[in-house]
């Protein structure tokens, strides 16, 4: 990553994307206004801040998903979605399979 402060903002999303984070709370890490956070970050890594927050959670809900034996509800909370009733759909739609299927095809 090329740009100083998109850097710092991956960096805080990587660590910290299972928490309650927001694009708010990113444009305090840097001297760039919200609009204008969106577009270099957009700029440099090819995807939104939200695209790259959501991606980070379903990735992370994945290596779960082959790795644990909780409950789906416990997993996505624990990969940061609040709202655990859509995270099928969610999943199925970035990684092409259920949870469920995903996790018999990998584990």
């Amino acid at each position: 990553i090329s740009n100083d402060y998109i850097s710092m903002v991956v960096q805080k999303i990587e660590d910290n994307f299972t928490s309650d984070i927001d694009i708010d709370n990113l444009t305090h890490l840097v001297p760039l206004s919200r609009r204008n956070l969106e577009v270099k970050f957009k700029e440099e890594m090819g995807t939104t801040i939200y695209q790259f927050i959501l991606n980070c959670r379903i990735d992370y809900f994945a290596d779960l998903l082959i790795s644990s034996e909780r409950t789906l509800y416990d997993m996505a909370l624990e990969s940061g979605f609040n709202d655990c009733k859509n995270i099928s759909r969610i999943f199925k739609k970035h990684k092409g399979y259920t949870p469920v299927e995903y996790k018999n095809k990998f584990a």
